[in-house]
């Protein structure tokens, strides 16, 4: 219902992206559903009319128009054939999903045989349907019998035909067939990466560089890593971890404006190892130690003399070698060690660092996480708290 248009349609149907995201899996398992009680009904009936002894198999063959058992049961397999005509009808998007040897999304015998006779199918199913409402109010069950029948043979031929179609018409060229399927999936990969718009130029790489031209790429010449992300992860654990429950997971680059030039730097979160506390309980791990502290980071182009980084944010409190990276709150409630959740603003003091001999704490102060401020949320607290909910991180 609150559902976000992405303003970019696929190739193949023009629908937006959105639909795929949203639509169609509600419609499927509404459609799943609906099978499930009218098949569920359908066996129901079946056998309550057999033990009434008004389902029989001669009464079944010799069926008497308007007869009530057959009406009831014709209505039902009408509707599971609405419902058969449905899933098919979703079928023909969910080919978009899928996977290939060499790509993702519809392929050539997809798109000019599978899709046709999931088409075909729909309409046999509505067929089927129709049928089967005519034979509600027919003597027989001919018309029953016909639809079954016919869906089944379109159902068969939608299997056989796409194999063909692969191995007579597709096999022999498969890059000439593919080609345009293989160009939307390119196109669509990236454009969800925001690539779409990146310009292409062709570089030799033999030109001799002079002076000049390093002093025309002077940006990027400073920009030039001098670390690898193993070896300096490496450096920071052995020098800024300070404590052992903290950790550097991994290192990643990023640019900021420093003397009103864009500079490269690589800088990693020093986030909470709960598996190291002192003292695991579920005090500790859930009321206490809720967050990570601050970040290490340094250029990219420079060391010391002892072969160690150049970090202009280390240390806890943070320490900046420049006001470009003043941080006013360097506490990392949200990272990749982040596994379970934590219950901040409950009375109980959140550890933030160690200063000597004593502690400092905090309070949460972000606007993230789920409020639990009700009464019944507060009773079901514990509740949830066994229940370890993943989908939600951070309380």
């Amino acid at each position: 219902m609150h559902r976000v248009h992405f303003n970019v349609s696929d190739p193949v149907f023009s629908r937006d992206v959105s639909f795929y995201f949203f639509s169609l899996p509600f419609a499927r398992e509404f459609v799943r559903l609906g099978m499930i009680l009218a098949f569920v009904a359908l066996i129901g009936v079946v056998v309550l009319y057999y033990f009434k002894g008004t389902l029989t198999w001669r009464k079944l063959r010799d069926a008497v128009r308007g007869n009530r058992t057959g009406v009831h049961i014709s209505i039902l397999a009408a509707l599971i054939f609405l419902l058969l005509a449905a899933s098919a009808y979703l079928d023909r998007f969910e080919l978009l999903f899928g996977r290939h040897d060499v790509f993702s999304g519809a392929s050539y015998a997809d798109l000019h045989a599978r899709l046709p006779m999931l088409t075909v199918l729909v309409v046999a199913a509505l067929a089927g349907a129709a049928l089967w409402i005519f034979n509600a109010f027919a003597a027989g069950n001919r018309a029953g019998v016909s639809a079954i029948i016919v869906y089944l043979a379109v159902m068969f031929a939608g299997n056989f035909y796409p194999a063909i179609i692969q191995k007579f018409i597709v096999a022999p060229n498969e890059l000439g067939k593919e080609s345009p399927q293989i160009q939307h999936n390119i196109d669509s990969t990236l454009m969800a990466y925001g690539l779409a718009d990146v310009e292409e130029r062709n570089l030799s790489g033999d030109k001799a560089l002079t002076p000049q031209d390093i002093q025309n790429n002077s940006a990027t010449i400073h920009s030039i890593r001098l670390w690898d992300h193993e070896p300096l992860l490496d450096a920071l654990k052995q020098i800024q971890e300070i404590r052992t429950y903290y950790d550097f997971i991994s290192v990643d680059n990023d640019r900021y404006l420093l003397n009103n030039e864009l500079q490269q730097f690589m800088l990693s979160a020093r986030e909470l190892n709960s598996t190291s506390l002192p003292e695991r309980n579920w005090i500790n791990e859930r009321l206490s130690y809720t967050h990570g502290y601050g970040v290490a980071l340094g250029p990219v182009n420079r060391m010391t003399s002892e072969g160690l980084p150049v970090l202009l944010v280390q240390n806890i409190p943070p320490v900046t070698a420049s006001p470009v990276f003043t941080t006013d709150r360097p506490e990392i409630y949200f990272g990749e060690l982040t596994r379970g959740y934590a219950v901040v603003k409950s009375g109980q003091k959140e550890f933030d660092y160690p200063s000597g001999e004593a502690n400092v704490y905090t309070t949460y102060g972000g606007t993230g996480g789920v409020p639990v401020k009700s009464f019944f949320r507060n009773f079901c607290l514990p509740c949830i708290s066994g229940m370890q909910i993943s989908s939600c991180p951070r309380w």
